[in-house]
């Protein structure tokens, strides 16, 4: 049988979400930013942004969730209400363990629901370097919960259900279709993505090059797992600044007929 260990991404979860409102939570106005967002029990023995690191994942989500306008006008992350519902329905998964009762059924959709909403949250939020590890981890095993999810959904909701065939169709066939989306926002800020959001796309671009190029061996890939931490890292946006970071002989084991693919891992890159 299958175990998800809740404690384990909760207390992950807590910590990645504590070390980013130590980073980026203004030091010097308690009263504005910290106590009113608190829990009662909290709000006088949490007195600046560190002491969070101590504090559970109830009261740091709470911080994290009544700020998202201080932080969305401080340009610490994008302009949008994504982060804010992620981090809303990650109160709701810990508000549900908390108060668990044997009789609760929780569905298989809710609980994929949760498990996505948690990831994309972690992904977000622009941490530090410091604990890309930690969130990589975390990532890595909340994905391995969503494969048996997956599996486990297929198996009760969709094998005994009619064959559905879904068609996909290209808007760029239709104008009138697209027209109605070029209005385009002068004002609008930059997008701006996390580490860990800019390797995801980095790999996503990975598996675009090998459909591309079918021949090519997993090794001698760009964008190969043991390469594309340090391009992140050192922001490598061109064949000139590969050669210049990396040893000869990555260089060597790198095919040539990838260089048509910096134009785009330059775009992800300046994201960052």
């Amino acid at each position: 049988m299958y175990e998800i260990d809740d404690k384990r991404i909760i207390l992950s979860v807590n910590k990645i979400i504590a070390s980013f409102l130590v980073r980026y939570l203004p030091n010097d106005n308690p009263d504005v930013y910290l106590k009113p967002n608190l829990p009662i029990r909290l709000q006088h023995q949490i007195r600046h942004p560190r002491d969070l690191l101590q504090a559970d994942l109830y009261a740091n989500l709470r911080v994290l969730i009544y700020n998202d306008r201080y932080f969305r006008d401080a340009r610490v992350y994008n302009n949008d209400s994504t982060i804010n519902g992620c981090a809303r329905i990650t109160l709701s998964y810990r508000n549900r363990l908390a108060h668990e009762s044997y009789n609760d059924v929780i569905s298989i959709e809710h609980q994929q629901l949760e498990y996505v909403a948690i990831n994309r949250l972690i992904s977000l939020l622009p941490t530090d370097k410091s604990i890309q590890d930690q969130i990589e981890e975390t990532r890595t095993y909340i994905g391995s919960i969503l494969v048996h999810l997956a599996k486990e959904y297929f198996n009760t909701e969709i094998a005994s259900t009619k064959k559905v065939v879904i068609k996909l169709t290209n808007i760029n066939d239709n104008d009138d279709y697209a027209a109605s989306y070029e209005d385009i926002d002068d004002n609008a800020s930059p997008i701006r993505i996390s580490i860990s959001e800019c390797k995801q796309q980095l790999r996503r671009l990975r598996e675009i090059i090998h459909e591309d190029l079918t021949d090519l061996p997993k090794w001698s890939n760009l964008l190969r797992e043991t390469t594309l931490d340090k391009i992140v890292e050192n922001k490598i946006t061109s064949q000139k600044l590969f050669d210049k970071h990396f040893l000869e002989r990555d260089r060597k084991k790198t095919d040539d007929r990838q260089h048509v693919y910096w134009d785009r891992i330059k775009h992800i890159i300046e994201m960052l």
